[in-house]
């Protein structure tokens, strides 16, 4: 906010998750408001889903339009699909989502599923040099044939993949499927983390990085409404 109080912009829009308006009765979401009001900055607090805009994920995300006085508050996009609810808004917050009026009814577009996203990926292949595939689909080390580098110096297959207690991993890799959406992705892009965390998906003969990228703020100084109600 000391940004935004030095730059002065037109517009500001924030984005975060949604324990900014759940944790300690949603103080920092409302000091975030009260701060853009005291610069004297029209306000709009909104939560979206991303499922509802077309993505194989329910992720829930809190957003906050700023305007100086002389400005157009914008509006938040109304959703444009059916999604897969997971969780729940904070109470106090409810109104604050962005959906369409009571005793409005819009056609909406299909729920999305992983399947609709990366089905047309290529398949991954496990036919690695140096690693060899068991009878029992478990994986050792080739003890015959050298281990593959990259040019980075790191090796083809990390150490972490093949590390086992007794033959079995005990931080397996998740699993998803075609008929399922993605419903926690951690935040730093480390593939051997827990499967309860983990960021590297695994889907019949695919194999998907999944890395959330987030922008906490952004400082817009101009904005062009398009003829269909969206903002570039």
């Amino acid at each position: 906010m000391n940004i935004v109080e030095y730059l002065k912009p037109k517009y500001v829009l924030m984005e975060n998750v949604v324990d900014i308006v759940r944790f300690d009765k949603g103080f920092l979401g409302r000091y975030a408001l009260g701060r853009l009001v005291v610069m004297n900055y029209q306000t709009r607090l909104g939560m979206m889903v991303a499922g509802a805009y077309g993505l194989p994920q329910f992720r829930m995300r809190v957003f906050l339009w700023g305007a100086r006085h002389n400005m157009i508050l914008p509006h938040f996009p109304l959703p444009t699909h059916n999604v897969v609810v997971r969780g729940h808004s904070p109470l106090e917050f409810e109104s604050n989502v962005v959906t369409y009026d009571d005793g409005c009814f819009p056609v909406l577009k299909d729920k999305l599923y992983l399947g609709d996203a990366i089905s047309d990926l290529p398949a991954v292949f496990t036919d690695l040099r140096g690693v060899k595939v068991r009878s029992d689909n478990k994986v050792e080390w080739e003890p015959d044939i050298d281990r593959v580098y990259l040019p980075s110096g790191k090796p083809l297959v990390p150490d972490y993949a093949m590390t086992f207690v007794q033959g079995t991993s005990s931080k397996p890799f998740e699993r998803l499927w075609w008929d399922e959406t993605v419903f926690i992705v951690v935040t730093r892009a480390e593939p051997h983390n827990q499967a309860r965390f983990s960021i590297l998906m695994f889907v019949p003969n695919k194999i998907v990085l999944m890395i959330n990228l987030k922008v906490f703020l952004i400082i817009i100084n101009s904005l062009v409404l398009s003829r269909k109600g969206t903002f570039k």
